[in-house]
Protein backbone atom coordinates (compact mmCIF):
# COMPACT_ATOMS: atom_id res chain seq x y z
CA UNK A 1 0.00 0.00 0.00
CA UNK A 2 2.88 2.11 0.73
CA UNK A 3 4.59 1.64 -2.42
CA UNK A 4 1.14 2.48 -4.54
CA UNK A 5 0.99 6.09 -2.69
CA UNK A 6 4.47 6.60 -3.02
CA UNK A 7 3.84 6.37 -7.11
CA UNK A 8 0.64 8.36 -6.49
CA UNK A 9 2.46 11.08 -4.69
CA UNK A 10 5.31 11.01 -7.23
CA UNK A 11 3.16 11.09 -9.91
CA UNK A 12 1.12 14.27 -9.18
CA UNK A 13 3.62 15.94 -7.31
CA UNK A 14 2.42 16.89 -4.21
CA UNK A 15 4.91 19.97 -3.66
CA UNK A 16 3.14 20.61 0.13
CA UNK A 17 3.98 17.27 1.52
CA UNK A 18 7.57 17.91 1.83
CA UNK A 19 7.10 21.72 2.95
CA UNK A 20 7.35 22.23 6.68
CA UNK A 21 5.78 25.16 8.60
CA UNK A 22 4.80 25.96 11.84
CA UNK A 23 1.34 24.36 11.25
CA UNK A 24 3.05 21.08 10.09
CA UNK A 25 2.93 18.37 12.79
CA UNK A 26 5.77 16.84 11.67
CA UNK A 27 9.27 18.73 11.06
CA UNK A 28 11.97 16.83 9.42
CA UNK A 29 15.45 18.43 9.25
CA UNK A 30 18.91 17.43 7.75
CA UNK A 31 18.11 14.76 5.69
CA UNK A 32 20.95 13.35 3.99
CA UNK A 33 21.68 10.08 2.33
CA UNK A 34 25.57 8.90 2.06
CA UNK A 35 26.86 8.19 -1.11
CA UNK A 36 27.74 5.01 -2.03
CA UNK A 37 31.29 3.56 -3.41
CA UNK A 38 30.81 3.23 -6.89
CA UNK A 39 29.14 -0.56 -7.73
CA UNK A 40 27.35 -0.18 -4.22
CA UNK A 41 23.85 -1.74 -3.91
CA UNK A 42 23.25 -0.05 -0.34
CA UNK A 43 23.45 2.92 1.38
CA UNK A 44 22.07 4.71 4.53
CA UNK A 45 19.78 8.17 5.01
CA UNK A 46 19.67 10.17 7.76
CA UNK A 47 17.75 12.94 9.20
CA UNK A 48 15.95 14.58 12.61
CA UNK A 49 12.43 13.63 12.82
CA UNK A 50 10.41 15.91 15.27
CA UNK A 51 6.51 15.78 16.07
CA UNK A 52 4.08 18.07 18.05
CA UNK A 53 2.09 14.46 19.34
CA UNK A 54 3.59 11.17 19.87
CA UNK A 55 3.83 9.10 17.50
CA UNK A 56 5.77 6.08 15.87
CA UNK A 57 7.58 5.64 12.29
CA UNK A 58 6.43 2.55 11.23
CA UNK A 59 7.28 2.63 7.20
CA UNK A 60 9.63 3.87 4.43
CA UNK A 61 9.25 3.63 0.85
CA UNK A 62 11.59 5.49 -1.82
CA UNK A 63 11.78 4.62 -5.79
CA UNK A 64 15.50 4.62 -5.47
CA UNK A 65 15.99 1.39 -4.01
CA UNK A 66 13.87 -1.71 -3.48
CA UNK A 67 13.86 -1.91 -0.04
CA UNK A 68 14.19 0.55 2.73
CA UNK A 69 14.34 -0.18 6.21
CA UNK A 70 15.32 1.20 9.93
CA UNK A 71 18.32 -0.06 11.20
CA UNK A 72 19.88 0.42 14.56
CA UNK A 73 23.66 0.32 15.49
CA UNK A 74 25.03 -0.92 18.34
CA UNK A 75 28.49 -1.27 19.73
CA UNK A 76 29.16 -4.10 22.33
CA UNK A 77 31.85 -4.71 25.26
CA UNK A 78 34.82 -6.11 22.57
CA UNK A 79 34.03 -2.86 20.31
CA UNK A 80 32.19 -4.93 17.28
CA UNK A 81 29.23 -2.83 15.92
CA UNK A 82 26.10 -4.93 15.67
CA UNK A 83 23.05 -3.70 12.97
CA UNK A 84 19.17 -4.47 13.75
CA UNK A 85 16.34 -4.00 12.06
CA UNK A 86 13.57 -2.19 13.81
CA UNK A 87 9.91 -2.39 13.27
CA UNK A 88 9.21 1.25 14.56
CA UNK A 89 10.93 4.23 16.13
CA UNK A 90 9.16 5.88 18.93
CA UNK A 91 8.76 9.62 18.19
CA UNK A 92 8.00 11.48 21.65
CA UNK A 93 6.36 14.70 21.48
CA UNK A 94 8.75 17.58 21.05
CA UNK A 95 11.73 15.71 21.05
CA UNK A 96 13.81 15.47 17.83
CA UNK A 97 14.75 11.99 17.25
CA UNK A 98 18.53 11.97 15.10
CA UNK A 99 18.76 9.27 12.44
CA UNK A 100 22.30 9.27 12.28
CA UNK A 101 25.90 6.98 11.26
CA UNK A 102 26.37 5.01 14.18
CA UNK A 103 22.79 5.01 15.36
CA UNK A 104 19.31 4.81 14.23
CA UNK A 105 19.19 5.08 10.23
CA UNK A 106 17.43 4.29 7.15
CA UNK A 107 18.99 1.47 5.21
CA UNK A 108 18.50 1.57 0.96
CA UNK A 109 18.53 -1.76 -0.11
CA UNK A 110 18.89 -2.89 -3.82
CA UNK A 111 19.61 0.42 -5.48
CA UNK A 112 18.71 1.00 -8.73
CA UNK A 113 21.03 3.40 -9.75
CA UNK A 114 24.31 4.89 -8.83
CA UNK A 115 23.62 7.52 -6.34
CA UNK A 116 26.22 10.78 -6.90
CA UNK A 117 27.13 13.47 -4.57
CA UNK A 118 24.08 16.25 -4.87
CA UNK A 119 21.82 13.87 -6.04
CA UNK A 120 18.35 13.96 -4.60
CA UNK A 121 16.52 11.14 -3.19
CA UNK A 122 12.70 11.12 -2.39
CA UNK A 123 12.03 9.12 0.72
CA UNK A 124 8.30 8.49 2.17
CA UNK A 125 8.05 7.85 5.94
CA UNK A 126 4.76 6.41 7.30
CA UNK A 127 4.13 7.47 10.61
CA UNK A 128 1.29 5.28 12.44
CA UNK A 129 -0.84 8.39 13.59
CA UNK A 130 0.10 11.14 11.32
CA UNK A 131 0.29 9.43 8.05
CA UNK A 132 2.70 9.93 5.03
CA UNK A 133 5.37 12.71 5.33
CA UNK A 134 7.45 13.41 2.03
CA UNK A 135 11.12 14.40 2.52
CA UNK A 136 13.81 15.05 0.26
CA UNK A 137 17.45 14.33 1.04
CA UNK A 138 20.69 15.75 -0.53
CA UNK A 139 23.52 13.25 -1.15
CA UNK A 140 26.29 13.69 0.40
CA UNK A 141 29.54 12.59 -1.28
CA UNK A 142 32.15 10.34 0.42
CA UNK A 143 34.50 13.19 1.48
CA UNK A 144 31.53 15.30 2.65
CA UNK A 145 33.06 15.33 6.80
CA UNK A 146 36.51 16.29 5.02
CA UNK A 147 35.35 18.92 3.41
CA UNK A 148 33.16 20.41 5.57
CA UNK A 149 35.98 20.78 8.39
CA UNK A 150 38.34 22.11 6.04
CA UNK A 151 35.91 25.11 5.69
Amino acid sequence: MIRTLFILLSIISVSFVSCSNNNDPITISNAWVREPPPGASITAAYMSIQTKADDKLIGIETNIADKAEIHSSTVNDQGMVKMQMLNSVDIPSGKPVEFKPGGTHIMLIELNRQLKNNDEVKIILEFEKLGLKEVTAQVRGLDYKKKKHDH
